[in-house]
């Protein structure tokens, strides 16, 4: 089957290889033309009523840590579906570079697994016990679940089960060498008289404080002197350089040639500005009317430099205002950030989206969860907007379709370019940019303890209209295409 497809177009699907075999069929990197990205095409060779129900389950999910379904869907008799396509090395490799355990990958491992394992019990979706086939390693070393549901294994039945198969999958990969990872792997395994874990939540914060414990981030500054930029970066350079020694991280320095980017925009006069909306009456999505006071909104998405100056805060002694739903201990660094910081010293291609991107300090910044954009605004003395102000701000009173009008964007962004001001025809008719084709955006209206509503579109894909609003995305979801702005009462300099 695979020779016969490779070379050949299902629907907007233009298949190049086979990369693996699932559960249903054999799985292909397709080009998916309309949306100029590549995507893993898992294409269906057993009981398809069966499959379409799976895939609608799994378009329900929505976070950083499970592999990302596009749509279902078929052509010339094949069933298919489009998913998120992972780079990066398998589990074993990643988590034993040089046939060595590495305990900082693990710990990330363990966190990334709880909250996605913490997630499905949330929304009570069902899974099958734990595998390492179960588990993908992307681009940036971020684990993420896949071909987790119960179809042909039995279903797990309490918390506490994921705990013990995470616990023991993973002790099977070789002995820690230092004791507090060790006394964790036993914890979850329920050996050695340990205490065990409340839940799968416990879990995630406990991983995640002795991650930090263990091996403390880099944290950076705008405004740092050059001897101090040359030191942090010096650090990641040496230990990049370490670990590619060890064959450990090929997937994040990936050879590529440096694009011809193209000088970055003269920088916006008005770049940390708000903009006054008018409130009035406005349709709910959720049904019925509201009624909108006056708010300000900012003019432009909240920028990588922006981001740091808050870690600086942090990094300083500031205690963060976090949310009520938020985790103990929450950590706000985004995903990848010292891979982020290297960029922006170099000025080389970053991945994004599977896309080679040019980061600046004026980029918005990307990889933040909900708590992590919830906090930030309450330093800036501010708040997310709700979701019926984003959109008024982002559409007016008249009814259009996009920020500009009903028509295609005027202009597209130059490649590579990145800056919140990069494309100024992505403007709302109050003067806000880059709504549909910037970045997706966190809005402060919550759903339940655990999910939070995505508006927006993203510029890796087609610009999406202001009505498209994304309700169960879960709010420790890190997404390379979603970031956030604030708004407030009044204008907040």
């Amino acid at each position: 089957m695979s020779e016969n497809l490779i070379g050949q177009t299902l629907g907007t699907y233009r298949i190049e290889a086979q990369i693996g075999t699932g559960r249903w069929g054999a799985i292909y990197r397709a080009s998916q033309q309309s949306m100029n990205r590549t995507v893993a095409l898992q294409t269906v060779t057993g009981d398809v009523t069966q499959f379409q129900e799976a895939m609608q389950a799994v378009a329900q999910i929505s976070h950083s840590n499970i592999v990302t379904m596009y749509e279902a869907g078929s052509a010339a008799g094949i069933h298919y579906c489009a998913m998120e396509l992972i780079n990066g090395p398998a589990p074993t490799e990643f988590l034993r570079p040089g046939n060595r355990l590495d305990e900082h990958r693990l710990l990330q491992t363990i966190v990334g697994v709880a909250r996605a394992l913490n997630f499905l019990w949330q929304k009570k979706f069902p899974h099958s016990a734990l595998t390492l086939e179960n588990l993908q390693i992307d681009a940036a070393g971020i684990v993420k679940l896949a071909d987790f549901l119960p179809y042909d294994r039995p279903a797990v039945s309490t918390p506490r089960e994921d705990i013990h198969a995470l616990g023991a999958l993973l002790a099977k990969l070789g002995p820690a060498t230092r004791k507090p990872v060790s006394d964790l792997l036993d914890r979850m395994t329920g050996t050695g008289g340990r205490k065990p874990f409340l839940n799968l939540g416990d879990l995630g914060h406990v991983a995640q404080d002795l991650d930090r414990q263990l091996f403390p981030p880099v944290v950076a500054t705008t405004s740092a002197s050059h001897s101090k930029r040359t030191t942090i970066i010096g650090i990641l350079i040496a230990a990049m350089i370490g670990a590619l020694s060890a064959g450990s991280l090929w997937w994040r320095t990936q050879a590529v040639k440096k694009p011809n980017v193209p000088p970055a925009p003269p920088r916006a006069a008005d770049i940390g500005t708000m903009v006054p909306i008018p409130g009035g009456e406005i349709s709910s999505p959720t049904g019925g009317q509201k009624t909108l006071k006056d708010f300000y909104i900012d003019r432009y998405a909240v920028t990588i430099g922006d981001y740091a100056q808050f870690l600086r805060a942090i990094a300083n002694g500031t205690k963060p205002r976090e949310h009520a739903f938020a985790p103990g201990h929450k950590d706000h660094t985004p995903v990848a950030w010292d891979q982020v910081l290297l960029a922006l010293e170099q000025r080389t291609p970053h991945l994004i989206n599977n896309r080679q991107t040019v980061v600046t300090w004026d980029s918005p910044v990307f990889g933040v969860d909900f708590f992590d954009a919830y906090s930030y605004a309450a330093w800036r003395g501010k708040r997310l907007p709700t979701e019926e102000e984003w959109e008024r701000a982002a559409r007016g009173t008249d009814g259009r379709q996009f920020p500009w009008g009903n028509g295609p964007l005027p202009q597209e962004t130059p490649k590579f370019l990145t800056e919140v001001y990069a494309n100024l025809t992505d403007r709302s008719p109050y003067g806000v940019v880059g709504m549909a084709h910037g970045l997706r955006e966190w809005t402060g209206t919550t759903l339940d303890r655990s999910s939070a509503v995505v508006r927006g579109g993203s510029r890796y894909d087609l610009p999406m209209p202001v009505t498209h609003r994304e309700p169960n995305t879960a709010c420790e979801m890190r997404s390379d295409t979603i970031g956030f702005r604030c708004a407030a009462d009044h204008d907040v300099k």
